[in-house]
């Protein structure tokens, strides 16, 4: 939709009570720029269209109130902050704090009084579309947070590139799906112990030391080996192998060792060095 250049109240017109309705030569735009805001200047003249909403601001003065508004599509939102002195400008998202384009009070740091009403009409006519969200901020207390959001309709949700129910602009991982490991809601794996190792794939996702019952209870901390673990057993060769469930377990030749002793010593020996040349070429493969 067009943008908006003047400042605050309504658009003004002959009202037939003998009053100039027409620019009164003060500097500010008296004129209607066709956005559904009113472009008038800040003297309060004229009057405004019935609201189905108002917004102030609360005792801080630093909040919109209410800052977060469902409405329905054509509905008319009217901004009275008697006393503030800031302005109500449109911004692209839920974060900016700069104003583009789109509906705007007037500059930055113009005093609302009694008489000040800015209002939108939200339709077609003025460029609005129904199931949106619009976000605007006081532009010189955006840093303070002071910004509110017109939902019409459904609203309009922000897109989630990685499904993770936290919205793009907010994620600081878009790419890394967070959902069941996010305490923080900043969109990343979160790394509870502190340990270099994910909480997704974390056995002790809050034991550092991996110390958790969960390493207890785990057979392969009982002494059971995984794929590539070789070790010998007296004169036998051993090596990790996999039955066909998939279950690893140590696997040995079955020589009978002392047998082989009390036959010979040299043939000890020479059992134990092909023990040792089979664990070099488990070692390889």
């Amino acid at each position: 939709h067009s943008s908006m250049t003047a400042s605050i109240t309504v658009v003004e017109s002959d009202d037939g009570d003998g009053d100039d309705d027409s620019d009164d030569g003060d500097g500010t735009d008296d004129s209607d720029d066709g956005d559904g805001a009113n472009d008038t200047d800040e003297n309060g003249e004229g009057e405004s269209p019935d609201c189905d909403f108002v917004i102030g601001v609360d005792s801080t003065n630093y909040t919109f109130n209410p800052n977060l508004l469902s409405i329905k599509f054509g509905e008319v939102v009217c901004w009275q902050l008697n006393s503030y002195s800031g302005n109500v400008a449109q911004v692209s998202n839920s974060t900016s704090n700069a104003y583009v384009s789109g509906f705007r009070s007037g500059e930055a740091n113009i005093t609302f009084n009694s008489n000040n009403s800015f209002y939108v009409i939200f339709n077609s006519i003025y460029g609005y579309a129904d199931n949106t969200t619009y976000y605007y901020i006081s532009e010189p207390h955006a840093g303070l947070q002071m910004r509110g959001e017109i939902i019409i309709g459904t609203g309009s949700e922000a897109p989630d590139g990685d499904n993770d129910g936290i919205s793009d602009d907010d994620d600081d991982c878009p790419e890394e799906d967070a959902s069941g490991h996010d305490a923080d809601a900043d969109g990343c794996i979160d790394d509870s112990d502190n340990d270099g190792v994910k909480d997704d794939v974390d056995v002790c996702p809050f034991d550092p030391d991996d110390a958790c019952e969960a390493v207890a209870n785990d057979p392969q901390s009982e002494g059971e080996c995984v794929e590539g673990d070789i070790k010998n057993e007296d004169c036998n060769a051993c090596s990790c192998q996999s039955d066909p469930n998939g279950n690893w377990s140590w696997a040995c030749t079955e020589m009978d060792c002392e047998a082989m002793k009390e036959d010979s010593p040299s043939v000890g020996f020479i059992v134990a060095v092909l023990s040792c040349l089979l664990v070099a070429i488990r070692r390889k493969l």
